[in-house]
């Protein structure tokens, strides 16, 4: 099933990681309705989490299994994405995988590590870890959250703070623009997969496998607000 998911900046297209796939959509603007792109399907390893420019250019995936990044300009007009070059991950399988607001870094969670790296993405080479004109890699450890397992990195836009999720404790790290890592929060689920802020700073989370939502304060204070019974669970 369906393991991420990210839109383009006009909302005109999506992008779906599945098991070894990422999906390619057109998106109706007006219903909201989905049309798969020819060709709408791009071969990847397992589980790949998905990322797009703010500008809309480009497109990353996490290499799942591998220790790669799959990079691709993507073409504004079309929707479609054509392959960059691929850098080499000092870290173990990656994960998650997000954009900065300004688009000048991408952040990767390394599962087996239990770290995130930050990859430079030069205004004028699209390629990650590689300054212009150059071929020598920038890639840089950002911050130790604490092995094992660091599955889940999101970007908290207003603070530009990033927070990454450990499945084997359920605990939520804040890592801060100097890269000072903390505690923030304990959940009651190992898998948690949709994040989303609200206006306020809380920290709404799907726990797959609690079945429950769970609301974060800007203060770490957790609370459940619905437990969903049944399948499918919430992601």
């Amino acid at each position: 099933g369906p393991i991420d998911i990210t839109i383009s900046p006009d909302g005109a297209f999506v992008y779906v990681g599945v098991y070894r796939f990422i999906y390619m959509y057109s998106r109706n603007t007006s219903t909201g309705a989905l049309t798969l792109l020819s060709p709408g399907t791009i071969a990847t390893d397992t589980n790949p989490g998905v990322a797009i420019s703010p500008d809309g250019t480009s497109v990353y995936v996490s290499g799942g299994g591998e220790l790669t990044l799959y990079m691709y300009s993507r073409n504004t007009t079309t929707g479609l994405l054509a392959a960059l070059a691929t850098p080499t991950i000092k870290e173990e399988a990656t994960s998650g995988i997000v954009v900065s607001p300004d688009g000048s870094s991408v952040y990767v969670a390394n599962i087996d590590a239990g770290t995130v790296s930050m990859y430079k993405r030069p205004a004028t080479k699209r390629a990650l870890g590689f300054e212009a004109g150059t071929n020598s890699s920038t890639e840089l450890s950002w911050a130790q959250t604490g092995a094992p397992a660091t599955r889940t990195v999101r970007l908290q836009s207003t603070t530009n703070n990033l927070y990454t999720l450990r499945p084997a404790s359920s605990t939520i790290s804040k890592i801060t623009p100097g890269g000072t890592v903390t505690t923030f929060a304990t959940v009651n689920s190992t898998t948690n997969s949709g994040w989303v802020w609200d206006t306020s700073g809380n920290l709404y989370i799907a726990g797959y496998t609690s079945q429950t939502v769970s609301k974060i304060t800007p203060a770490g204070t957790v609370t459940t607000l619905a437990t969903i019974a049944g399948n499918p669970l919430p992601r």
